[in-house]
């Protein structure tokens, strides 16, 4: 993912540095794209995560402007940005099965979604995005499910916690002792690792949610554990 990051940057994109907020005007540049339109001819393809996720997702650049088609025409639109953001902590799958730490601020313009997302150390590489309207919610509530950890001790008291908030994601049932690490740096946790792939069911951005919210343990500079769901009675 860093490579693309590195690839996107462009003239014309904001100057590094450049605050971020959510009072921040939406970008001008969506305002141009054809929302709903197949992918123009000659675009340049793109495979790469976190923005050709999903089955029928297909992304390709266009200039500076990357375009996806997630099966009824362009329904969301990337630019490059530089510099920090200051909004809420977000988790993005940036390679392989690693998930990377940073920050995103949004806001709602009227019949269209601007974000902001950005790594929290320097130099702070990410974009702008830009929807027709917000992506849809997943819920995490479901079966009643118990999940067990083997490992973590690290987090101490969290450890129960943190077993709960892995329970109430969607799909956690089939987990079967499945492997991931959350490693850490002097501002929490910088990545959440998945040590293999996870069944087709299991929401496994709320997995990665539910690691990172554990607290930075006391020793050493990552946790590894392996979860187990079942079945349990229906809540």
């Amino acid at each position: 993912m860093w490579r693309v990051l590195l690839v996107v940057v462009a003239a014309g994109e904001p100057a590094a540095g450049e605050p971020a907020t959510a009072a921040a005007e939406p970008a001008s540049w969506a305002s141009s794209v054809d929302w709903g339109a197949p992918l123009p001819r000659g675009v340049i393809p793109e495979d790469d995560w976190p923005w050709a996720t999903g089955e029928d997702a297909v992304c390709g650049w266009s200039g500076a402007t990357l375009l996806c088609d997630d099966g009824a025409g362009i329904s969301r639109a990337y630019r490059a940005w530089e510099g920090p953001v200051e909004g809420e902590p977000y988790w993005i799958r940036c390679a392989g099965l690693e998930w990377c730490a940073g920050a995103r601020v949004s806001r709602d313009g009227g019949d269209r979604e601007r974000w902001r997302w950005a790594s929290r150390a320097p130099p702070h590489r990410g974009w702008e995005g830009a929807a027709p309207s917000a992506a849809p919610s997943v819920s995490g509530e479901g079966l009643g499910v118990t999940v067990t950890l083997v490992g973590g001790e690290a987090w101490g008291e969290h450890r129960e916690v943190l077993a709960g908030a892995l329970a109430a994601c969607r799909g956690a049932e089939a987990l079967d002792e499945f492997p991931l690490a959350v490693l850490y740096d002097e501002a929490g946790p910088r990545k959440v690792r998945l040590q293999g792939f996870p069944p087709a069911t299991v929401d496994v951005s709320c997995l990665v949610d539910a690691a990172a919210a554990a607290p930075r343990p006391a020793d050493g500079a990552a946790v590894e554990v392996m979860l187990t769901g079942a079945v349990s009675a229906p809540r």
